[in-house]
């Protein structure tokens, strides 16, 4: 397992502020949505850009990363925190989630060599970055995208990093 992950160089670079705190709030109005109505009509969301360490990983590696932006949805938060997952404490804290836009410069970024995933590894949960995404947005057309996804860490980890 440990021959599958890299270790990616940990360059700390944190973005703006200002644009986090619009992030994280537009991440806990979706989870209001979807605990309100059970779903969200808002769009995919942009989170924030591609960091230098997973750029400059990339290009040496020659994987294709389809843009620079990071996006999330609501098939993501709900994925995440969904009542079979919240009963089994395999959740993720909303908190968590709600923080990652804004700390995944401070976690631990992998990338996976057999999925060829980019992992940032937080607390309790890794969330997920799939370099060749594409998503559907607000205008309706689809565009490539690097998507993330949301899984919670098991409290004894078998994940070998």
């Amino acid at each position: 397992m440990k021959d599958k992950i890299v270790f990616i160089i940990p360059i700390r670079i944190g973005i703006r502020k200002s644009y986090s705190e619009i992030v994280k709030q537009t991440i806990e109005k979706v989870y209001q949505d979807i605990l309100q109505l059970g779903f969200t009509k808002r769009p995919a969301f942009h989170i924030g850009r591609v960091e230098p360490r997973m750029s400059l990983f990339s290009r040496r590696k020659l994987i294709h990363l389809e843009t620079n932006r990071i996006y999330m949805n609501n098939a993501t938060l709900s994925h995440a925190r969904r009542r079979s997952k919240i009963d089994s404490r395999h959740d993720v804290p909303i908190e968590e989630i709600a923080e990652f836009p804004q700390r995944r410069s401070k976690m631990d970024l992998y990338y996976d060599n057999k999925l060829h995933t980019f992992l940032y590894v937080g607390e309790k949960a890794k969330f997920v970055i799939n370099p060749k995404g594409r998503i559907k947005l607000q205008d309706g057309r689809t565009s490539p995208v690097l998507h993330s996804g949301i899984m919670a860490l098991p409290a004894v980890s078998s994940f070998t990093l």
